[in-house]
């Protein structure tokens, strides 16, 4: 499946370069990551070799990563349980 993003989507997928994008569904509170074709490829291609244990390895360095850049990582932090 596939569809046509917006503008302010194209835009918010060009600023974030090779890092994934996550958005939520407002009407299902559902959220998403979108990634890179090339990215999610390597991805799908490596899974039959990876464990889960990797995943969660993989997972937790993209999100140090991307927490990284975040200016406002610290003001929602606090809400943390």
């Amino acid at each position: 499946m596939s569809f046509e993003l917006t503008n302010e989507q194209l835009h918010e997928l060009d600023s974030a370069g090779d890092k994934p994008v996550y958005a939520l569904s407002s009407a299902s509170k559902r959220e998403y990551v979108v990634l890179p074709i090339d990215l999610f490829t390597r991805l799908c291609a490596s899974s039959d070799t990876l464990t889960m244990a990797d995943v969660g390895d993989l997972v937790n360095q993209n999100m140090r990563e991307y927490d990284h850049d975040d200016p406002v990582l610290e003001s929602y932090q606090k809400y943390r349980p």
